[in-house]
């Protein structure tokens, strides 16, 4: 196709070959006293600390408290107790917004005591 043509054609091309976006999106590890599992659409991407993701794709986040550190987690409704104040897994909707962001626990609403 001569340059000219898809110039005078963009706009049918456009319509029928839209181009998707990607994002990029770099994870967060940095609390010593804790693990970090990182999943995308299910799959564990935990070894990497940039992702190239798609707008609506999920990240799910798991965050273990390692051993008897003195940390304890918290919730909207007050402090977790038991084993429960040790994990927390959430997820979040990739949204455009996010390009570039280095995502943390808090962007999960994963907080620890005294955080809130």
């Amino acid at each position: 196709m001569k340059y000219s043509k898809y110039l005078d054609n963009f706009d049918e091309i456009s319509n029928d070959h839209w181009a998707k976006k990607y994002i990029t999106i770099y994870l967060d590890k940095s609390d010593s006293f804790a693990t970090y599992e990182y999943y995308l659409d299910g799959t564990n991407v935990s070894n990497q600390s940039k992702l190239i993701v798609k707008n609506g794709q999920t990240i799910k986040l798991k965050y273990t408290i390692n051993g008897n550190d003195t940390h304890t987690l918290i919730d909207g409704d007050g402090i977790w107790f038991g084993e429960d104040d040790k994990i927390s897994t959430e997820e979040i909707k990739v949204k455009f917004e996010m390009d570039g962001k280095t995502l943390t626990r808090k962007d999960f609403n994963i907080l620890l005591k005294g955080e809130a």
